[in-house]
C-alpha cells in the first residue's frame, strides 16, 4: 500500500502529512488559552512540517481556527483551505494575513495537485476526507455527523485507512454539581467514538482533539469527567494512541500506544495553570449600550455573579446595568463572560462551550444564548 509520508499528530486537533516533498497541516493551535480563557492544552507546543503548502481548517472554533497560530505561520506561499461560509470574515482576515485562500463547498471534491479533499457538514462543524493515490483519511474531529452524511461518506469512500476522532468532553452538559449529567456526558463521548468507528470501519483509528484541560475555577470540575484514553484504547480494537510528534504506524503499535497513554495521563494528573480573567460593570455597560443600539434589543435579564459584585441586572431598554439583588436570576456567570458574549458576534457559542456558568432557568438561558447566537452569520 502506498502511504503518505510522516502522518503525524502535532497537538490536540492538529495533524500533518507529507507527500512528494510537500506538507499539509490541519487545524493548528500550539499554545495559549482559548474560549474566554477557559481551555488550555495539557502540553503546549507543536512542530511545523517542512515545505508547508496547505493548511486545512475544519471549522471556526479557536481550537481549530486559532488566529495567533495562523498569524505566526503566515506565508504567501501557503494556501489555506476552508469550508464555504455565508460570512466572508474568515476568508477576508486570512487574506489580510497574507494567505491564499481556497473555499470548499460541502460535498464537492477538489483536486489540489496530488491531493483530493472533500468537506462534509453537520451544523457548524465539518469533517474532511483526504485522498491520495492509495490512501484515504477521514478527519471527523468533533463533528457529530448525521446518519445520512455518514452514509454519503461511506458511499464515496468505502475504504478508510486512517480515522481521526475526538474522544472527550468539550463544553456544557449540565451544571457541575449535576453528577449524573456529567457521567452521562462521559459515557456519551465513549459511545460516539465507538459507534462512529463501527460505521466507518477504518484500518487505523486515532483518538485526538481532546488533549485539553478546563482551566478556570468555574469549569475545572469538568476535568474529573474526561474520558480516559485507556477506556478508548481497550474498548476499540484498531485504535492507535499518538503523542504529539508521533507518526502513524502501519504495523504493530501496541507498545507505543501504552506508553503514550501513560504520557498523556501524567499531564492530566499534573497541577496545571489556571486562568482568572476579570470583567467590570463599566465594561459591561459600554458593551450593552453598543449591543442594544446595534440590534434594537429590548427587555431585561438578571444574573447572579461569581465576581465580587454579587448580582447583575441588564436593562436593554434603558441601556443600563446595575448590581441590585434580583428576584429571578437565570444563571450564575462572570462579568467577563457576559461582556465577551455581548461584545463578540460568536460570543454566545463561546459562552456555552466554556461551561463557566450555573443555569437556574434552563428555558430562558437557552433562549438567551440562541437569540444572541442567531445574530452571527457563519
Amino acid at each position: 500500500m502506498e502511504k503518505l509520508t510522516s502522518v503525524k499528530l502535532i497537538n490536540h486537533a492538529c495533524f500533518s502529512f507529507e507527500y512528494k516533498g510537500e506538507s499539509v497541516l490541519v487545524d493548528p493551535w500550539f499554545k495559549g488559552a482559548i474560549f474566554n480563557n477557559s481551555w488550555r492544552l495539557v502540553d503546549e507546543g507543536g512542530d511545523v512540517p517542512d515545505n508547508l503548502k496547505y493548511i486545512f481548517i475544519t471549522h471556526e472554533h479557536p481550537d481549530h481556527l486559532h488566529w495567533p497560530t495562523l498569524k505566526a505561520l503566515a506565508d504567501k506561499k501557503i494556501t489555506i483551505c476552508i469550508p464555504k461560509r455565508q460570512n466572508s470574515n474568515v476568508k477576508d482576515n486570512l487574506k489580510k494575513l497574507g494567505y491564499k485562500v481556497v473555499e470548499f463547498y460541502h460535498g464537492v471534491k477538489k483536486n489540489l495537485k496530488w491531493l483530493e479533499a472533500e468537506y462534509f457538514n453537520t451544523g457548524h462543524d465539518n469533517a474532511i476526507v483526504f485522498k491520495t493515490k492509495d490512501l484515504v483519511m477521514l478527519n471527523q474531529n468533533d463533528c457529530y455527523l448525521q446518519q445520512h452524511v455518514c452514509h454519503n461518506i461511506i458511499n464515496r469512500y468505502p475504504h478508510i485507512d486512517i480515522w481521526w476522532m475526538q474522544f472527550s468532553l468539550a463544553g456544557y452538559y449540565g451544571n457541575q454539581d449535576h453528577v449524573k449529567a456529567l457521567q452521562n456526558a462521559q459515557k456519551l463521548h465513549e459511545n460516539h467514538y465507538a459507534s462512529y468507528k463501527e460505521i466507518f470501519n477504518p484500518v487505523i483509528s486515532i483518538p485526538f482533539a481532546s488533549f485539553v484541560y478546563f482551566c478556570r475555577e468555574e469549569n475545572k470540575e469538568l476535568n474529573k469527567y474526561r474520558v480516559p484514553l485507556t477506556t478508548i484504547y481497550e474498548n476499540n480494537p484498531g485504535t492507535q494512541v499518538l503523542y504529539k510528534g508521533d507518526e502513524v504506524m502501519f504495523g504493530d503499535s501496541k507498545s507505543r500506544s501504552m506508553k503514550n497513554i501513560l504520557k498523556w495521563e501524567s499531564h492530566f494528573r499534573e497541577t496545571l495553570p489556571m486562568e482568572n480573567p476579570k470583567g467590570t460593570v463599566n465594561e459591561l455597560k459600554s458593551v450593552i449600550t453598543e449591543f442594544a443600539n446595534k440590534y434594537g434589543a429590548t427587555g431585561s435579564i438578571s444574573f447572579e455573579l461569581y465576581d465580587s459584585e454579587k448580582y447583575c441586572n441588564i436593562d436593554f431598554d434603558r441601556r443600563e446595568v446595575d448590581c441590585e439583588e434580583p428576584s429571578n436570576p437565570i444563571a450564575k456567570v462572570t462579568l467577563f463572560d457576559l461582556t465577551e458574549m455581548f461584545k463578540n458576534p460568536w460570543g454566545a457559542d463561546t459562552m456555552n462551550i466554556t461551561s463557566c456558568f450555573k443555569v437556574y432557568d434552563e428555558g430562558r438561558w437557552k433562549a438567551l444564548l440562541g437569540s444572541v447566537d442567531s445574530l452571527y452569520v457563519r
